[in-house]
């Protein structure tokens, strides 16, 4: 299909130089968003594109001056970016702290990113159903608003906010239709083929993503399917970093075939959408309160992980669930156990495995994988 070659086509290049030339064409500004849940609408409504930073593929080299080694791969990949210049075509970066690695970051990049000259922490409740946490969470957010505003010399009006969580909205929508599409019909694309399509969506343009989207699902609606006799497989983790797309080959080589996740580059990303209403900052509030996926870095008890990956599976009638855990990532090592427990509860196979930034080998990981797929089929 013509669209997907599009998207493959643009994750060929690193995305710091691809949206540095993007920049240069356009003369627009970007603003940075680190952490998971930067309010995005707020920055697309000031006409800057708000794009999701990862760490790069390359070896961490200055970033190791300033974390220790048992900090996670993210965190020091895009610390080592922002330190080698790499991410000076920013006019600026909002942070979220979702954890204390990335908290202690902001530091840093201030300190050595010079060239990067609005650097805005933003602080957001942890415990979500408390009276008190939608106040405290529009709080942090008029503040964000207004400091945006102040540094741009531009206002948020409520009409261009609104405007940017319909276009937002219009993107989820997009991105669930073909969630389900490929629920409905496992292996219309590959699995790296779908997460080339979200890092897309997060780095462009909503506007021009949606245009993609609605193309890609014109071409696959008048594709035919075969039946797909490979093991379906419901892949979760990777909380604030994409898959590396190695996994993803080595899970379809070995007779896997992914047909739905709780990725960050995947489902995660685009499933809890803004609902309508008068005041929009209190819409994205609700956003983050009623989160769809539950969330490792939060509490919600009404909201269980476990649960969740569980009733994944039977919608999707898949044979298991591979558990993704960035190393050293506290707050899924965290919430793992339970996630294994309501597996083992449910009959589900599952199974774990851990990446690091640093992988000199995939060997081992495709030994157990394939291991794995092979218990599902009974072999």
């Amino acid at each position: 299909m013509k669209t997907l070659s599009l998207f493959d086509k643009m994750n060929s290049q690193p995305y710091y130089e691809r949206l540095e030339e993007w920049k240069k064409e356009t003369g627009k500004k970007i603003i940075g968003c680190w952490g998971l849940y930067v309010p995005e609408e707020m920055i697309h409504a000031l006409d800057i594109l708000p794009v999701i930073l990862f760490n790069g593929r390359e070896p961490i080299t200055l970033g190791a001056q300033h974390w220790q080694s048992y900090m996670c791969g993210p965190v020091r990949g895009v610390t080592d970016l922002a330190c080698k210049g790499k991410l000076d075509f920013l006019d600026g970066m909002v942070i979220h702290d979702c954890c204390h690695e990335i908290r202690g970051s902001v530091d840093i990049i201030k300190l050595n990113a010079h060239n990067i000259k609005y650097i805005k922490p933003i602080w957001f409740p942890k415990i979500l159903k408390q009276k008190q946490t939608k106040q405290r969470l529009l709080e942090e957010l008029k503040k964000l608003k207004g400091s945006l505003e102040d540094f741009w010399g531009k206002e948020i009006t409520v009409d261009a906010l609104h405007r940017s969580i319909e276009i937002y909205n219009e993107n989820s929508d997009l991105m669930a239709e073909l969630y389900e599409m490929r629920r409905r019909h496992p292996g219309i694309m590959k699995a790296g083929q779908m997460q080339h399509i979200i890092l897309a969506g997060m780095q462009m343009p909503k506007e021009e993503h949606n245009q993609l989207l609605k193309d890609l699902l014109s071409e696959i609606r008048t594709d035919s399917f075969s039946e797909d006799e490979r093991v379906k497989i419901i892949l979760s983790g990777s909380l604030c970093g994409e898959m590396p797309e190695e996994i993803l080959d080595i899970i379809e080589d070995v007779g896997g075939c992914v047909v739905d996740d709780d990725l960050y580059v995947g489902s995660r990303y685009f499933l809890t959408r803004v609902s309508d209403g008068n005041d929009p900052l209190e819409a994205l509030a609700d956003r983050y309160i009623d989160m769809v996926p539950p969330c490792p870095t939060t509490q919600d008890p009404s909201n269980d992980l476990g649960q969740y990956l569980v009733n994944m599976v039977e919608k999707s009638r898949a044979g298991g669930i591979i558990n993704i855990i960035t190393k050293f990532c506290e707050a899924h090592c965290h919430i793992y156990p339970w996630v294994r427990y309501a597996c083992r509860d449910a009959g589900i196979p599952e199974l774990l495995i851990e990446t690091e930034h640093e992988v000199t080998s995939f060997d081992p990981i495709k030994t157990r994988i394939q291991a794995f797929v092979e218990l599902i089929k009974g072999e």
